[in-house]
């Protein structure tokens, strides 16, 4: 009986551990999307308390013209925007999660895309005293699709816009390997800590807190740039160094 009752014990606490190794994936999948929500939730209070306190100025001056009420107008507008910008980045995010991310299937140039998100870019960085260096091998071609691809490459270039000390050069760079197209992004800024790189691609994460609101975002660009690599069987990773800049790096298969 004693020994039947150690067994009966043993398999208890076997099936135990196996039921909270099986739950683990689900409470952890759980709490993220709670985060999310909390900080989307977080985001949006911000523009939607703006446009309110513009709308109760307007309702309080009702004797004033909309020329003079303009600036409350512009503000509310801006900030229309904004949630706007936030709402469609926070669906392509969902629709990666649920797997409903499409990627059609056409062959890309990749080497026209880069150089044309890099002209695109050009008059974003000659305002903040930046230049493009470029070196883009021609003709490499991929599987996947155009739009999201120059979207990738758009939050890439942007971010590297907006972390760069002005007079500063960002290097962009494409190449193959391993039958695979490598891209790197190459910056100078301030240098991310070690300890942040790994944080970089997770939603609503920003390095530079103190800098949010000079240089806009929510800090889902990223997460979204590597939503779509991995759409596309690829990664993207990042390092940063005082001695060679901050630099990201796409790595997608070839045809």
């Amino acid at each position: 009986m004693l020994v039947g009752g150690l067994v009966l014990l043993a398999f208890w606490r076997i099936s135990i551990f196996l039921a909270n190794m099986a739950l683990a994936p689900v409470e952890a999948a759980w709490n993220k999307q709670r985060q999310f929500l909390a900080d989307a939730s977080h985001e949006l209070k911000t523009p939607l308390t703006v446009i309110l306190t513009n709308l109760g100025i307007l309702a309080a001056n009702p004797q004033k013209t909309i020329a003079e009420q303009n600036r409350w107008i512009e503000n509310s507008s801006a900030e229309a925007l904004r949630m706007k910008e936030l709402v469609e980045q926070m669906l392509f995010l969902a629709k990666s999660d649920t797997s409903q991310l499409s990627v059609v299937k056409e062959s890309v140039d990749f080497s026209d895309l880069v150089m044309g998100s890099i002209l695109t870019m050009e008059s974003l960085a000659f305002e903040r005293d930046l230049r493009f260096q470029d070196e883009i091998a021609a003709d490499i071609r991929l599987t996947g699709n155009a739009a999201q691809l120059t979207q990738l490459l758009h939050i890439l270039l942007d971010n590297a816009c907006k972390y760069s000390f002005p007079g500063s050069t960002i290097g962009v760079k494409l190449w193959t390997e391993k039958k695979s197209a490598r891209l790197s992004v190459v910056s100078h800024g301030t240098v991310i800590a070690a300890s942040d790189l790994p944080k970089l691609f997770d939603r609503f994460y920003r390095a530079d807190s103190s800098r949010v609101r000079e240089t806009g975002g929510y800090g889902l660009g990223l997460a979204i740039a590597a939503s779509i690599a991995a759409a596309h069987h690829g990664q993207i990773s990042a390092a940063s160094s005082a001695e060679t800049g901050t630099m990201f790096t796409v790595i997608l298969p070839m045809e």
